[in-house]
């Protein structure tokens, strides 16, 4: 599946999610064709949903991203594409970066703590790697 397709699966397991992802994709200057970027929007948008409904159902769009995270097809673009963009969006918005940690599956919380502990230091670079290249399982060490 390429990346296009995976990201689409996500935005549209959330309503008001897949409305902002139409509605973005109809910008000229969305840049949705090129999947890092449409990753970032796309983690942008989530926080943007959370924000303008604060009782939105993210467990949807989580359950998709644990299935798909898993794939060594896709997990490259969703760990380092979107995972660690939405934590750069939770850091710069008004939320913490634990505040959808209890929607995440085992796969999704050990990237999710990767992605910040390799930032944090405590992961090096080639474990980090590694663990995107091999999707290490879930609770590994690196």
């Amino acid at each position: 599946m390429d990346g296009s397709s995976c990201l689409d699966r996500l935005a549209a397991s959330v309503p008001e999610l897949h409305s902002a992802w139409l509605e973005e994709a109809k910008s000229p200057d969305a840049d949705l064709d090129l999947p890092m970027v449409a990753a970032a929007v796309l983690a942008g948008l989530v926080v943007e949903v959370r924000r303008e409904h604060a009782d939105v159902d993210l467990q949807p769009l989580f359950r998709e991203l644990e299935a798909a995270v898993q794939s060594t097809i896709d997990r490259y673009l969703l760990v380092v594409g979107f995972l660690e963009d939405l934590q750069n969006e939770l850091i710069r918005s008004e939320f913490g970066l634990d505040d959808f940690a209890d929607l995440f599956g085992p796969f999704t919380a050990d990237a999710w703590a990767k992605v910040a502990d390799m930032w944090a230091g405590r992961v090096t670079p080639a474990a980090f790697n590694a663990f995107v290249e091999n999707g290490a399982p879930p609770g590994s060490t690196g």
